[in-house]
Parts: C-alpha cells; structure tokens; sequence
C-alpha cells in the first residue's frame, strides 16, 4: 500500500516515490495471481470474530474487545470508514455475548481533536507514538480493573441461547 507520508527531503523523497511504485506492482502482481488482496471482507470477518468470540465465551474468560483505531482521512481516503464499519462488527458480537467493548476509535479521535496529532500519533497519522499508546493502555488497564465482573464476564446463557 502506498505510503501517506512523504519526506520533505527530495533524496528520500525519490525514494519513497520508488518505494510506492514497487509496492503498487508487487500489489497488483498479488491480486493477478492470488486472485485478492491482504483484506477480508466484512462478513468473513464477522462470522470469524463471531467464532473467535464464542469460543473464548465458553472458557468463562473476563474478555476486553477493542475497536479498530482512529487514522487520518486525508492520509488514508476511505479506510476510517471501513474501520468504522468493522468497530460496528466487532461492538455488535461483544453485544451479543455480553462482553467488554472499548471504543478506541472514539478515544483517539476526541484527543486528536483536543491534542493534535503529535501528541498521539506518529507522523503517518496511522501508527500510534509513546502518547497514543499510553492512552490505548489506560483505557484497557481501567477496562480490567474498574469493570464490574458482570459486564466483563460473558454469560454462557446468553451464549447458549443464541444457538
């Protein structure tokens, strides 16, 4: 996939410009061959974090599901709304069985929006830095620690009265 950010310095950024023109064909050559591309669809996705899901529910195991995290819409037109799209998924499966749901899409927008960038992203606005993570680790440390067993431990009734 070709890469969001380029170097201000026109060495490296002719090499970046290689480097995505490398990636392109390689890309292609794999959806020529293979047919598809490093992506799954939606209801393949679903029906495995669906599977996923039930299994770790019938350990009787305290679960914490995370959504997809928030990255720049201008940098990557369209992926927020496929990470969006895949959040619902994965909050509509925790819903289902009752378990743990952190929005970390909603978090890491919001302090984007009150913070900037800088403070939580690196500088492809994609990978989160030393800030961003510290905030995806509280979220989850409160998630385990301040959560009462009963949102955090699914109900093998519920489970079992889905089929």
């Amino acid at each position: 996939m070709p890469r969001p950010f380029y170097s201000l310095s026109l060495g490296r950024h002719i090499i970046q410009l290689v480097d995505n023109a490398a990636r392109h064909f390689f890309s292609s050559l794999i959806r020529a061959i293979d047919g598809t591309e490093q992506w799954v669809s939606p209801e393949a996705f679903d029906r495995c974090y669906a599977d996923l899901l039930d299994k770790l529910v019938m350990q009787d195991m305290a679960i914490v599901c995370c959504s997809c995290v928030y990255i720049d819409e201008r940098l990557f037109p369209g992926t927020p709304e496929q990470y969006k799209l895949f959040s619902r998924l994965i909050r509509t499966n925790t819903q289902r069985r009752n378990v743990c749901y952190l929005d970390l899409y909603a978090l890491l927008k919001r302090s984007v929006s009150q913070e900037g960038w800088d403070k939580v992203y690196n500088k492809d606005h994609f990978h989160p830095n030393g800030g961003g993570y510290k905030l995806i680790a509280k979220e989850i440390a409160n998630a385990i620690m301040n959560e009462s067993p009963k949102s955090c431990m699914p109900t093998k009734k519920l489970h079992q009265s889905r089929g």
